[in-house]
């Protein structure tokens, strides 16, 4: 568990973050920092995805396996090609219709996010449907990493109060907006190649995502 020196506890109400606690988030983020925030599924710890620093200590404080990839969020679908190569074209119908939302899809990895995925052909990307990250996202206007907030396999946090109950001395700033809205993880679609794959239903249902892909 990594200790810092005192978190920053935020308080949100409508999703809404106030203008001064926003700057702080970006400058944490600028300063290879971690967060911790709300998004429409569950609670993520987050950082910048061309830090590669701020990334190790991800897995540090999670004890997450280090070979295993980091999910990215974006700002929406035209950030794509900050992180994604050999797109199909058949990707934008189907993020179209679920993103800002919760599902992720599998493309392939640019190499400007190989510490995200740790050097794998692939890495899962999302744009999430929550008021406080995107707003950091789109002051931001680069990609994020983002993971659940728990440690390595126990379960994803989607209570403000339980976060900070296990992370108030181990990150920068925790975002407390109450309970995600979702409260489930997303689904996920291999978009690598056409025709897409569920790998996995989440938060959306598989007939619905089929549908949208063919």
């Amino acid at each position: 568990m990594i200790k810092t020196e005192k978190t920053k506890i935020f308080r949100v109400n409508d999703d809404q973050l106030a203008s001064e606690d926003l700057t702080t988030c970006l400058d944490v983020l600028n300063q290879g920092g971690l967060l911790i925030v709300p998004t429409d599924t569950v609670y993520g710890i987050v950082c910048n995805a061309f830090d590669p620093r701020a990334i190790q200590k991800i897995y540090d404080l999670k004890g997450r396996n280090y070979t295993k990839p980091l999910p990215i969020l974006l700002s929406s679908s035209q950030q794509l090609g900050l992180v994604a190569t050999d797109l199909p074209k058949e990707i934008f119908k189907l993020v179209d219709s679920f993103w800002p939302g919760p599902l992720t899809v599998v493309v392939r990895t640019a190499p400007i996010v190989l510490h995200a995925s740790r050097g794998k052909e692939t890495i899962a990307v999302r744009v999430p449907d929550h008021g406080v990250i995107k707003k950091i996202l789109d002051e931001k206007q680069i990609p994020i990493v983002a993971t659940s907030a728990n440690l390595s396999g126990r379960p994803s946090l989607q209570r403000g109060i339980d976060v900070i109950d296990a992370f108030s001395e181990s990150v920068d700033v925790i975002v407390d907006g109450g309970s995600c809205p979702i409260g489930q993880e997303s689904s996920v679609v291999d978009a690598t190649h056409f025709p897409f794959t569920v790998l996995r239903e989440g938060a959306l249902l598989k007939e619905d995502l089929l549908a949208a892909i063919n």
